[in-house]
């Protein structure tokens, strides 16, 4: 007397699979982030997105390094304090700006100038400074990042513009006073 498993039909397995993706709700996945290079001449930066989540993101400036010596020679590019506990010195690191401008459609949803001195974190690889905090909404957005000012000793090392949602940040929900106003489409 053998024991023989019963599985279900070919129909029934596909009909699961299919359901299950059908419940599955992707939009809770989250997104690799965008990481955009600059290339040592560049003064223009344009890509799009599609939100899925409303919640803040961040956009970043990161400087990437090998080793020991390239990570103190990045160190002293990107600063050594964040802001604003750094002052004009060798702590701030060499000060980048950038003109950031956000559509969705035809609308432009954000237009500012941003400063950036100082480190605001680091990684295994990297050290970063954040440019922008954003609430954004669902929906697709276009930016550009004009870069008005990037220290020469950027160009020395991989940097790139780097769009992703904030690790820290949960969903925001509408009619929390003590958000600022997020963007939205039209």
């Amino acid at each position: 007397m053998s024991f023989q498993p019963k599985f279900p039909s070919r129909k029934a397995t596909i009909f699961f699979i299919i359901c299950s993706f059908a419940l599955f709700d992707c939009s809770q996945l989250r997104a690799e982030p965008i990481e955009i290079p600059i290339p040592p001449h560049e003064k223009t930066i344009a890509f799009t997105v599609d939100i899925k989540r409303h919640r803040y993101y961040q956009l970043e400036l990161r400087t990437y390094f090998q080793n020991a010596s390239e990570r103190n020679a990045v160190r002293e590019i990107v600063g050594q304090s964040p802001p604003p506990g750094c002052t004009k010195g060798n702590e701030c690191g060499e000060t980048s700006s950038f003109l950031i401008a956000i559509k969705s459609g035809d609308n432009v949803v954000f237009s500012e100038e941003k400063v950036t001195i100082g480190q605001f974190g680091f990684s295994v690889d990297a050290y970063f400074r954040t440019i922008a905090n954003l609430p954004m909404r669902p929906g697709v957005y276009s930016f550009r990042v004009d870069i008005t000012q990037l220290g020469p000793g950027f160009s020395k090392f991989k940097t790139v513009l780097r769009f992703a949602s904030n690790p820290r940040s949960s969903d925001l929900h509408d009619g929390d006073p003590s958000l600022p106003l997020p963007l939205e489409r039209n």
